[in-house]
């Protein structure tokens, strides 16, 4: 196994230096910066303290301060991997103190520890770090262009140098950093060079002209940053080295070792400042690849029918008439009532009726036959109640929602398609009556990402057989993802659910599915591997050319069965890993398994007895294994009980 993690305050500190010689533009506003009014003293925190412990291992007296400014903004980049945030709370486990950051502070705790976090991260550690070195610096949240050309949420930062104020971006400098060449194509820009790909303050106002005078307020109040005025000399390109993938489990692991060190327990749940400085909502709801999935489909006219259907069903006017928008066909009002119901689960009880009356053509919003208001309003309540009892478990983490939220869905929904069963293919269905197919499934998953903040669409197409079905895709801190919960109930073991299909790439996703093009164009674009299930938790084995291929296997099933209870008697236990690389790797590998089985449960048992783990593997009987060659997964079920006590990973 892998072993302990020690945790320091100063983690991955740059090893390169940074460029040492700047232009003369520079070298004036170091100058100019000198006679700069110092900031007002902030009190000193943990994490405060953690980032002057980096900087004294970062910057040097004799900077100027623009090489300062250049030295944090590099080593951000050098250092910091980008996925979603760890250990945000670790400042109570690490200190003794009771009063809960700012969220700025909080959400720079990740890449200043471990090196770990997304845009908001990387934005605010670039604060705090420019502040414990007494500049004026502000986080800014706004959108930017993404990989797609389209408008998504983005976070950076603002420094005041030389009585002039400037725009900083590391992250997304990181994500243009190419052959290991930093080119500064974001470092101390100005409003004009930074508003052709960022949206903020007044140019994202302008760029949404539907917002409301009440958002546009508050954008001007809370999330307008000081004016960026200035050009600055942009600093020659030079190399670097981007941060490798970090091994996320064993971090994690090192994280709850350290909780458990700290001696402090299971602390009360406390108030944190989590209500991010992010602007309205997420991205436009018209973008493709939103909660708005299905309406991005859609012209103006269908949009404006669908947004009328929306309203119509938050207000529960039964019964309205919504006429329909010129330039919205007869024919189309049914894809447009398809669209909505996908988008929208909760709104399940809607069933849209194209009605011509002498007035011209409306959709009439009605019920399903037997369902009253009353009785929908009711059911919407139980729906309500249901999905927060589970939400309240889940932990802090994207990861830890998907996982509590499909695993959930997997082992609650019974799969039944009786004609008679007129809640078959809904949320209700699914989420309280525990039944349905596979709409059933991905509409239940689909509304409880939702409610946990997360975007997740549905999905409609077919398998690789033909069969009707649906699935979904969800978007995390790198990316799209796609989950097909139906596809993961574990049948023959229902003490646990299968994980093949959650987190997989749009690539691993269409071995076996089959989207409908004619209604959805285009899927989101997956791009990154990091939310995999079997990579993110540690369960995959890396193909090729191991060294010692009985060792990789017994450590990842080894990784695997420490995450499980495992039963006080001796008792068959699902374990599952994934084997990454090519199919002609997979298939290497699965041979090699199916020949040296007990040869990688003695590897286990051996493990278990040098770290004294309360575990007891039985190593020479018949076992149990199955594969997934599709998805390249590898599950068998070795006979394991407790002998007691308590054991840490």
């Amino acid at each position: 196994m892998k072993k302990q993690i020690a945790l320091t305050l100063c983690v991955l500190l740059c090893s390169c230096a940074a460029q040492e010689t700047l232009a003369p533009a520079d070298r004036e506003a170091a100058r100019a910066s000198a006679e700069q009014p110092a900031i007002e003293a902030r009190e000193q925190n943990f994490i405060r303290e953690t980032a002057d412990a980096l900087l004294d291992g970062l910057v040097a007296p004799e900077m100027t301060d623009a090489q300062r400014v250049q030295r944090v903004y590099r080593h951000l980049i050098e250092n910091t991997y980008f996925a979603e945030p760890v250990g945000l709370d670790m400042w109570r486990y690490l200190s003794d103190e009771e009063s809960p950051p700012t969220y700025v502070e909080n959400r720079s705790l990740s890449p200043l520890l471990y090196g770990i976090g997304s845009c908001e991260d990387y934005a605010a550690a670039m604060v705090i770090l420019l502040q414990q070195m007494g500049f004026s610096s502000e986080y800014v949240a706004g959108y930017t262009l993404s990989v797609d050309g389209e408008y998504v949420d983005h976070a950076w930062a603002v420094v005041e140098l030389a009585g002039e104020w400037y725009h900083l971006d590391p992250q997304l400098e990181q994500n243009v950093t190419r052959d290991g060449l930093l080119t500064y194509r974001y470092f101390l820009k100005s409003d004009e060079e930074l508003s052709t790909n960022h949206k903020w303050g007044e140019n994202l106002i302008a760029y949404r002209p539907g917002i409301s005078s009440e958002d546009a307020g508050r954008i001007r109040r809370e999330y307008t940053p000081p004016a960026c005025t200035a050009v600055y000399t942009q600093p020659d390109p030079e190399a670097v080295t981007l941060p490798p993938r970090p091994d996320i489990a064993a971090i994690n692991r090192g994280i709850e070792q350290a909780r458990e060190r700290s001696g402090k327990g299971e602390l009360p749940p406390l108030e944190l400042n989590t209500q991010a400085p992010v602007l309205i909502g997420s991205a436009d709801a018209s973008t493709p690849g939103g909660s708005r999935y299905a309406r991005s489909f859609l012209n103006a006219p269908e949009q404006e029918l669908y947004d009328a259907l929306l309203l119509a069903a938050e207000g529960w006017e039964v019964g309205a008439e919504l006429a329909v928008p010129a330039g919205c066909s007869l024919r189309r009002t049914e894809a447009v009532a398809e669209a909505f119901l996908q988008d929208n689960p909760l709104y399940y009880w809607v069933k849209p009726q194209t009605v011509n009356g002498a007035a011209g053509a409306s959709v009439c919003v009605g019920l399903p036959e037997g369902l009253t208001a009353e009785r929908a309003q009711a059911r919407q309540r139980e729906i309500e109640g249901a999905a927060k009892a589970l939400l309240d478990r889940a932990g802090p983490s994207q990861m830890d929602r998907v996982l509590l939220i499909h695993d959930y869905v997997a082992e609650h929904v019974v799969y039944d398609n009786s004609p008679e069963y007129t809640d078959s293919a809904n949320l209700y269905g699914g989420l309280i009556l525990g039944r349905g197919i596979c709409d059933s499934y991905t509409k239940t998953f689909q509304y409880l990402m939702q409610m946990s903040g997360i975007d997740c669409i549905y999905i409609k197409g077919s398998s690789g057989r033909g069969v009707p079905h649906s699935w979904n895709a969800v978007r995390l801190a790198d990316g799209w993802y796609y989950v097909d919960t139906t596809w993961n109930v574990n049948k023959k073991y229902r003490r646990g659910v299968f994980h093949d299909y959650l987190c997989v790439s749009g690539e691993e996703m269409s071995r076996e599915h089959d989207w409908d093009t004619a209604q959805y164009p285009r899927l989101p674009a997956s791009s990154g591997d990091t939310y995999d299930y079997y990579r993110y938790h540690g369960y995959a084995v890396e193909a090729g050319s191991p060294e010692d291929l009985t060792a990789q296997l017994a450590e990842a099933f080894l990784t695997r069965l420490l995450d499980t209870e495992p039963p006080g008697q001796l008792s068959p236990v699902f374990l599952e890993i994934k084997v990454v690389g090519s199919q002609r790797e997979y298939e290497e590998v699965k041979a090699f398994f199916i020949k040296h089985i007990f040869d990688v449960l003695m590897a286990m048992s051996e493990q278990i007895g040098e770290e004294n783990l309360p575990l007891y593997l039985q190593t020479g009987e018949s076992i149990t294994c199955n594969f997934n060659d599709t998805m390249q997964v590898i599950l068998f079920y070795p006979k394991v009980r407790s002998t007691g006590g308590r054991y840490t990973v």
